[in-house]
C-alpha cells in the first residue's frame, strides 16, 4: 500500500521556506529536503529524491502516472523555494549577518512529570537559521534533542507535544517537551534551559 499521496505529499511552501517538507499520507512530517542539492527522477511508481552527499528518498505513490505528477510537483516548488531565496532584498544586498540568538537563554523550566511533559512556557523566539540545528542545555549542559523516542531526552513540537520535530526542522513558535524516561531524570524551577541556535539579523 502506498504511503504517500499526490495531494498531500508536499507542503505548498511560503514565503520564507527554505526546504521542501514531504508529508506520509496520515499527515506525518517526514522529511525536511534541501531544495538546491536534491534532484528528482521516477522508478515505476516510485518518486526518488536524490541529495548530494546522502541516500536516496524513495516515496511510493499508488501508480505511475500519480508519480509522474509528483514529480512535476516537486519540480515546480523546488523552483519556488530557490526563486524566492535569490530574490530576497536582504540576500541581494548582503544586509544579514548569522549570529546565535540570545533571545532564549536561562530560561526557566516547569515542573515535569511522567511521560512526554512541556520543559519550558517559552518558544522558539527567533527564526532558527537554515540547517542551523536548535540545541538545547540545562544547566549548561547539553542533552540530546530530537524526537520522542531513545536516544532522545527532548523534542521541539508545535501541537502541544503530539509530533516531534525532525531535527533541523525546529521552528520560530515551537515549544521544548521533556522525555524523562530517556533522560532519566525530571526538571524543575531551579532549571535553566538555553536554545542555543543561529539567526539571521540585519546589519
Amino acid at each position: 500500500m502506498a504511503i504517500y499521496e499526490l495531494n498531500s505529499f508536499l507542503a505548498i511552501p511560503s514565503d520564507t521556506d527554505t526546504r521542501l517538507r514531504i508529508y506520509d499520507k496520515y499527515i506525518n512530517l517526514r522529511y525536511t529536503v534541501d531544495p538546491n542539492i536534491s534532484y528528482f527522477y521516477k522508478n515505476a511508481n516510485i518518486a526518488v529524491i536524490s541529495i548530494e552527499g546522502d541516500k536516496s528518498i524513495n516515496l511510493d505513490f499508488t501508480t505511475s502516472d500519480e508519480c509522474s505528477l509528483a514529480l512535476t510537483k516537486l519540480n515546480d516548488y523546488k523552483q519556488i523555494i530557490i526563486s524566492n531565496l535569490t530574490t530576497s532584498p536582504s540576500i541581494i544586498l548582503g544586509k544579514t549577518s548569522d549570529v546565535f540568538s540570545s533571545s532564549n537563554l536561562n530560561m526557566l523550566a516547569k515542573v515535569t512529570d511522567s511521560g512526554n511533559t512541556l520543559a519550558c512556557d517559552v518558544v522558539i523566539i527567533d527564526v532558527p537559521l537554515f540547517h542551523s540545528q536548535v540545541r538545547v542545555f540545562i544547566n549548561g549542559i547539553e542533552v540530546n534533542c530530537g524526537g520522542k523516542v531513545y536516544p532522545f531526552d527532548c523534542y521541539f513540537s508545535n501541537d502541544n507535544g503530539l509530533t516531534s520535530r525532525i531535527i533541523g526542522d525546529e521552528r520560530t513558535g515551537d515549544k521544548l517537551y521533556w522525555n524523562n524516561s530517556v533522560a532519566g531524570y525530571e526538571l524543575d524551577t531551579t532549571d535553566l534551559i538555553d536554545f542555543v541556535y543561529l539567526t539571521k539579523i540585519n546589519i
